[in-house]
């Protein structure tokens, strides 16, 4: 259910708002960002490119660049496209590697200065939820610090030694979801 409560009316009367319950149906909640246009500065070859944290499949995901071994410290923007201006309600990543630090900002032309939505400091999940509504065509992920790293490959022969593996910062993303507001917008 939904409450809504209007600003007050003009009419004279007993009392000055109007207050409305909406009961909403079982209608599936569309992902906007599905198949969008993306861009990323850190990807990690063409196996991992932006649109596969867009493409709906669950199994294929984009992957930055590696960060220097043993920095947790290690800077990748990723922009989606919505196509056009759309309102949203919810900001949902699924986490292959996530970003322990990072920001979500939008903005609804591509003149815009962005406007910072959400600031997540010491995340560890591998799936975030950021609810708030919002109005954008393009959205931008800014990583700043890995919650994870991803070893180094290693010889046989470092493995009979045991060799500790290089550790690599890295972010990478099985799907970020946009999903619309009908509710409110």
């Amino acid at each position: 259910r939904q409450y809504v409560v209007t600003s007050p009316l003009p009419w004279t009367m007993e009392n000055f708002t109007i207050e409305a319950w909406l009961r909403l149906g079982p209608e599936p909640i569309e992902d906007v960002a599905l198949g969008g246009d993306m861009e990323s500065n850190a990807q990690w070859y063409h196996d991992y490119i932006p649109y596969l944290g867009v493409d709906g499949n669950p199994s294929t995901y984009w992957s930055s660049q590696l960060g220097t071994p043993g920095n947790v410290n290690l800077n990748a923007t990723w922009i989606c496209d919505l196509g056009e201006p759309r309102y949203g309600g919810l900001i949902r990543i699924y986490w292959k590697e996530p970003a322990e630090d990072f920001t979500i900002s939008v903005r609804v032309t591509d003149t815009q200065n962005w406007q910072q939505l959400v600031e997540v400091v010491g995340n560890k999940l591998t799936k975030t939820d950021h609810y708030i509504f919002f109005e954008a065509r393009f959205l931008r992920l800014y990583m700043t610090k890995a919650a994870t790293t991803r070893p180094d490959l290693m010889t046989l022969q470092d493995v009979r030694d045991e060799v500790e593996p290089l550790r690599f910062p890295v972010y990478s993303i099985y799907e970020f979801e946009v999903l619309k507001d009908d509710q409110v917008s």
